[in-house]
């Protein structure tokens, strides 16, 4: 895997779309539609399925196992990081609720 820098016309790319989907396809010279896109400072390279990515920050990959990998592997930290925040989302309402009760009580 690489960062999506030095990319050419033509150069076909595997990358993460949204960090949710795999998905392959043509680096192109211009937007193939008018729909309008983001620039970048470091700069756009727009794709010939109407995508683009974002260079030195897009993650380029050598092949759809290695993208199935690092995807899974971020999906995994995706899930710890929410997990934890059920954890503390419902220790919260339950101390919320417990107030309630407390003040109703008075």
């Amino acid at each position: 895997m690489r960062k999506a820098t030095d990319l050419k016309v033509g150069d076909e790319v595997i990358y993460l779309w949204a960090n949710q989907e795999i998905k392959t396809s043509t680096v192109v010279e211009k937007p193939i539609d008018d729909n309008e896109r983001p620039e970048f400072g470091v700069g756009r390279i727009d794709l010939a399925n109407g995508d683009y990515l974002v260079n030195t920050r897009t993650t380029i990959y050598e092949s759809t196992d290695e993208a199935k990998e690092d995807l899974i592997k971020h999906l995994e930290e995706l899930i710890k990081e929410y997990e934890g925040k059920k954890d503390f989302i419902d220790i919260s309402i339950t101390l919320f609720k417990s107030k309630i009760e407390a003040l109703k009580k008075k």
